[in-house]
């Protein structure tokens, strides 16, 4: 899977199913040095995950932008590790907005036209100020097109996760079916 560094303490973000199960989390940064990571925060509705990594300075991050100005028809790049090789950018554009993956948590997910390869999820979408706008978690099933949660979704969650809160994600148990003539 992929992350990136949100606060130069060592937070890094990814989606949650690239570290669920995990026994241990080793952080490959881009300079090669290798690092053992600690989960910190998770939230499986959203498909998130804080990791903690320590080291001896500071780390460089990648600024969060607002995802509400994102608009149909920007170009944005996704940054990751395909197949585990080395780092890799793809191009493309936002082609939708809208499109609910998860019934449960009540935001609509940012569809981009460039592909989303296995071990990318949890890696960055950067506007072209390479500020990140979201952070890809899904792909289609022949991976021509991906899924990102937007930022300010993960923002809003990040405060509290990281004082201890638990989010409890709210439904409806309201069932709808075709009124027939034996049911009436």
């Amino acid at each position: 899977g992929s992350g990136f560094i949100i606060d130069p303490q060592g937070y890094i973000l990814t989606a949650h199913h690239v570290v669920n199960e995990a026994k241990e989390i080793e952080i490959r940064l881009a300079n090669r040095q290798r690092l053992r990571g600690e989960i910190v925060a998770t939230d499986p509705q959203v498909d998130f995950a804080i990791i903690k990594i320590n080291g001896e300075r500071e780390f460089p991050v990648l600024p969060l932008a607002d995802s509400d100005v994102l608009r149909v028809g920007e170009l944005v790049g996704s940054l990751g590790y395909p197949f585990g090789l080395e780092s890799s950018l793809h191009m493309g554009i936002v082609s939708r907005r809208g499109r609910r993956q998860n019934t449960l948590a009540a935001f609509d997910h940012i569809q981009v036209d460039s592909p989303a390869n296995s071990g990318e999820s949890g890696g960055p979408l950067v506007n072209m100020k390479g500020h990140v706008v979201g952070m890809l978690t899904q792909a289609s099933e022949n991976r021509t097109i991906g899924f990102a949660v937007p930022i300010n979704v993960i923002k809003a969650m990040i405060p509290r996760l990281l004082s201890g809160e638990t989010i409890v994600w709210g439904w409806l148990g309201v069932k709808l079916s075709e009124l027939t003539l034996e049911l009436a």
